[in-house]
């Protein structure tokens, strides 16, 4: 049982942060750790977050943006969500959903 990632869609609020929300299924062996990575393309890092989440938590993490890659997106402009993450039964999970950020 692994992370997974809720988020239809990620907003970029004022103070340019993106907001994914995360869950940990309940069925997990102690916690779910890991990474969630957001992506133009292949190519461009926008950020990265780690997380630790308890099994049936549900979690909204902000990825902080710089201020160039902020000024790089434009409305609706399609990204890339990447959750690589373990519970603490070494189970891995990968994840990678295509996004709209708003």
């Amino acid at each position: 049982a692994g992370v997974v990632g809720l988020s239809p869609r990620v907003v970029v609020d004022r103070r340019r942060r993106a907001r994914v929300r995360v869950g940990c299924p309940s069925a997990a062996f102690g916690l779910c750790s890991g990474v969630v990575t957001l992506a133009r393309g292949h190519a461009v890092v926008l950020g990265a977050r780690r997380f630790a989440l308890r099994p049936g938590q549900i979690r909204r993490l902000r990825i902080s943006l710089s201020r160039r890659e902020r000024r790089g997106l434009h409305r609706r402009t399609p990204a890339n969500v990447y959750i690589a993450a373990r519970d603490a039964g070494s189970t891995p999970s990968r994840e990678a959903r295509n996004t709209t950020l708003r």
